[in-house]
């Protein structure tokens, strides 16, 4: 019974012999960009454990590096339960943790301590500038010649399909067209205008506008465009009046300049060379008349003498017309 007692006064003198060491100062905290750091001087080396409380048995969350009057751990964000606060008022960002340091390497005794260790991250807008000079872009000069469209100018007979016209009367029906041929597509598109009609001699009459419009639309009615380069209208061909008349018809047609065409046409009257003709014609008749009384009183011999000089009247009438038309040549 004796050696019981003796037991139990040795245990209760063994709790009470206090652990010879402690913590000095506060500890170092050191806020990094991805961990917390906590460092503590202690009064004598250290031999216990720092450890993340409720995690004493991770590795990963306790120190048990000892023999120095320096004790500490380092603690990753994202590891041992250290927990992130966003905080509005003020803007941040608080890490906080508990850490424990235990002096004795099996049991807590009184000299050990518990420290809530919190970081705060204050969230900053700031503007930040810096000069930069930027050379533009140089701009390089490239110049590409379109070439324009060929243009021609026909008088067509059939409609657009038809063919050229080289010689026509007055009153035929003739297809005035114009074409442009052109290498490029959706680029071009033409305009007639400023369309005028030569008669030969000087006097021009004006059939287009320089807009475009037609004039006269009994001579050239408004011009009709079945695509961008193409223009054609139906008409007829007339003969411009004048003082000197001619034979030769202008056609109502226009190109770069006007083309005028020739039409056959038959001789204008001369109202006094055929007052002429018919006086020399009675003439003649009377003659013929005389003649015919003397061969009755006359041999017949003289008589065919006589038929051999003179033309028949027919004839005589036949180069009267022909030397008339071949006036009318040189008056034209």
């Amino acid at each position: 019974m004796l050696k019981l007692f003796a037991l139990v006064g040795l245990l209760g003198l063994a709790a009470a012999i206090p652990v010879d060491n402690g913590v000095e100062g506060d500890p170092e905290i050191e806020c990094g960009p991805t961990s917390i750091t906590v460092n503590f001087n202690t009064q004598k080396a250290f031999e216990g454990h720092v450890y993340v409380k409720g995690l004493y048995d991770q590795a990963g969350c306790r120190n048990d590096e000892g023999g120095r009057q320096v004790a500490g751990i380092e603690l990753p964000f994202d590891t041992c339960n250290v927990a992130r606060t966003r905080s509005l008022n003020p803007k941040g960002v608080f890490v906080t943790t508990t850490v424990i340091v235990s002096f004795h390497p099996k049991f807590e005794t009184k000299v050990d301590r518990a420290y809530r260790i919190q970081c705060f991250y204050m969230e900053a807008d700031k503007t930040v500038s810096a000069e930069l000079e930027v050379s533009m872009l140089t701009t390089g000069f490239q110049t590409q010649v379109v070439p324009m469209p060929i243009c021609r100018y026909e008088i067509l007979t059939g409609g657009p399909t038809g063919t050229p016209v080289q010689y026509a009367l007055i009153g035929d029906s003739v297809y005035h067209k114009w074409t442009c041929d052109t290498e490029t597509v959706d680029t071009f598109c033409m305009v007639v205008h400023s369309c005028e009609v030569d008669d030969g001699n000087g006097d021009k009459v004006e059939l287009l506008t320089a807009e475009g419009c037609a004039v006269d639309k009994f001579l050239l009615n408004n011009l009709e465009y079945p695509t961008d380069l193409m223009a054609g209208q139906e008409a007829h061909v007339f003969n411009a009046k004048s003082p000197s008349p001619s034979r030769s018809q202008t056609l109502s047609a226009h190109d770069q300049r006007a083309q005028r065409q020739k039409v056959s046409a038959l001789p204008l009257r001369h109202p006094q060379r055929e007052r002429q003709q018919e006086a020399q014609q009675q003439e003649e008749r009377r003659l013929e008349v005389q003649q015919q009384e003397a061969r009755l009183q006359q041999p017949e011999v003289l008589q065919l003498a006589h038929q051999q000089q003179r033309p028949p009247p027919l004839l005589q009438q036949l180069r009267l017309a022909v030397a008339s038309d071949s006036d009318n040549c040189f008056d034209w």
